[in-house]
């Protein structure tokens, strides 16, 4: 064994402080890795969502690095054991991994709610009240941390006056709680109101559910720094709230990340990602996901053309252009049919158009279709 390498005993923390931090960061990263390759793959661009836990994961690295300065200064050891040096390294550690810790929560939460606003219109102005209430309290947090001591030294809490840290990092970690037991239960109810099988239901109630495991670990983080913060020997009694921070951000992003998961998205039949970012990029006119009640109709538009010298509508001779929106004032030169179905079961129509020809549609969703002909060619 080297003489060189640091033991983990009961007098020092350091070295599992520390593999625990580096361990938790390379989660994160995988994680995120992960969701942007399989968006990537599936969809073929990036969105808002996934530029948020981006910098999520960027403020969660500068905050592992911190936690990592600290550890190289002797955090997780006693304080009568360490140097004044090395005691103020590590408070001015503390004091930006707090900050960058606050800022990583605040924008994974964001790429959760931006992706649940994706899942659900309907539920926008809840949706942007938690929204606006997330970035309220990380703004507040960042305030009270950034002059949590008396100038010139606000991260120098040993023997300087400070607010109560333990009522401020308590109010912080209740409304953690809060923000993400809001989020699971919007999840929950658009998972709820999914139309596939109980199977799969369930499967996504729980991948929605993953985020509770963060709740879990806000309550040990509460617990361990309640204990830890007025006492007389932070370097050391710090070491589990350190840990469970650790834990609380990267759970934070990765339960953000799950759902964007390959083998997630495959066991959905409407794929909930790609169906979003096509019909947001105008590539399909659904106007939702399949959840909700189906017997609602729902009005779309297509634009349908086929060749003037076709009367017969014969498939194999048939031009089919990409879906577009159909337009108000035809060319001239053009005759429109529009025929409208409503969603329901199957039913038949016969509609009769301007020249007389009756057409035969049966369709399950609702479409709006213009048939072009040009004038002369149709009987």
């Amino acid at each position: 064994m080297s003489q060189s390498q640091v033991l983990i005993t009961s007098d020092n923390k350091t070295p599992l402080v520390e593999i625990i931090v580096w361990i938790l960061l390379t989660v994160s990263i995988l994680a995120v890795v992960a969701r942007v390759a399989t968006k990537l793959t599936l969809v073929g661009q990036l969105r808002l969502e996934d530029y948020l836990i981006t910098i999520s994961l960027l403020f969660a690295a500068g905050q592992s690095v911190a936690a990592g300065i600290q550890d190289s200064n002797g955090f997780g050891q006693h304080i009568d054991t360490l140097n004044d040096g090395p005691v103020s390294a590590i408070l001015k550690s503390e004091y930006a991994a707090s900050t960058l810790f606050i800022a990583s929560l605040c924008f994974a939460k964001l790429s959760v709610i931006i992706f649940v606003v994706s899942l659900a219109k309907t539920y926008k102005m809840v949706t942007l009240s938690l929204e606006l209430a997330i970035i309220l309290w990380a703004i507040t947090a960042e305030f009270a941390i950034l002059f949590q001591c008396r100038l010139p030294e606000p991260w120098n809490y040993i023997g300087h006056a400070c607010f109560n840290r333990v009522a401020f990092w308590t109010y912080f970690s209740v409304t953690n709680i809060l923000t993400d037991c809001a989020l699971v239960s919007i999840m929950f109810f658009i998972a709820w109101k999914i139309q596939t099988s109980w199977s799969k239901r369930i499967l996504i109630m729980g991948v929605f559910g993953s985020r509770i495991f963060v709740v879990a670990a806000v309550g040990l983080q509460i617990y361990y720094s309640n204990r830890a913060l007025n006492s007389g020997d932070p370097t050391f009694s710090l070491w589990q709230a350190s840990i469970s921070t650790q834990a609380v951000q990267c759970l934070s992003i990765l339960t953000a990340c799950i759902p964007y998961l390959k083998p997630f998205l495959e066991s959905l039949e409407s794929g909930l990602m790609r169906a979003d970012d096509l019909r947001r990029r105008g590539k399909v006119g659904i106007s939702g996901y399949g959840s909700g009640d189906r017997s609602i109709p729902r009005a779309t538009n297509f634009e349908l053309s086929i060749p003037s010298n076709e009367a017969n509508f014969q498939s194999k001779n048939s031009r089919l252009r990409e879906l577009t929106n159909i337009q108000r004032r035809p060319e001239p030169g053009y005759g429109v049919t529009t025929v409208t179905g409503a969603e329901g079961p199957s039913q038949d129509w016969d509609y009769q158009s301007q020249r007389s020809q009756a057409m035969l549609i049966k369709e399950i969703r609702t479409w709006d279709v213009d048939v072009e002909g040009r004038e002369g060619n149709l009987p």
